[in-house]
């Protein structure tokens, strides 16, 4: 039996949610890993003796202030952390759309599957058991 059209496409719009899904999952894992990295860099700066540091800037390293690099960091780290609560939210959201979307097609599927069933003098509703 061939879905309808509406119900393919349902299914193809499902699909198209988790993917987006994943790809915000990704996109946080990795946002995630920076996070550490700058957190780790920020513990390493902090044991280090002096005023200045030596940076990586394309490809050499730049000497510079340790206060510099320190709120270079910081900053940094408030800005990845802004955007994982943003793609907290994002998961979040298209989690439930995702549900709703399943709830959507189970309910298409069983009204295709009650329409195929056939009446021989009983109401739809009789074919449910008690």
């Amino acid at each position: 039996m061939e879905l309808p059209p509406s119900v393919q496409g349902q299914i193809l719009q499902f699909q198209q949610l988790q993917q987006q899904l994943q790809m915000i999952i990704m996109q946080k894992q990795q946002i995630e890993v920076q996070t550490k990295e700058i957190e780790k860099a920020l513990e390493e700066l902090g044991k280090a003796a002096g005023d200045e540091v030596y940076k990586m800037a394309g490809g050499i390293f730049v000497k510079r202030n340790k206060e510099d690099v320190k709120k270079e960091l910081e900053e940094r780290l408030e800005t990845l952390k802004l955007r994982i609560s943003t793609l907290t939210k994002q998961e979040e959201k298209m989690q439930k759309r995702i549900r709703l979307y399943a709830v959507v097609i189970m309910l298409s599927l069983i009204s295709l599957a009650c329409a195929t069933v056939p009446l021989t003098g009983r109401r739809q509703l009789d074919l449910i058991p008690a």
